[in-house]
């Protein structure tokens, strides 16, 4: 299920849950590209990933 979306957000958690919903999908995307052996997709998904769970902990 895919959280609705809006074009501001109305509070910090809406942000944080739209941001773990990210983190989420790009960890279940990497599996799908290392399962396929696409080394490079992997690694760009890897750094979205990071880039997602470090705005996560900034947002904390």
């Amino acid at each position: 299920m895919v959280p609705k979306v809006a074009n501001t957000p109305d509070g910090k958690g809406e942000v944080r849950e739209r941001i773990a919903y990210v983190e989420h999908m790009l960890a279940q995307l990497a599996v799908v590209a290392r399962a396929e052996r696409e080394d490079m997709l992997g690694y760009l998904i890897d750094m979205a990933y990071e880039e997602a769970r470090d705005v996560s902990r900034r947002s904390r």
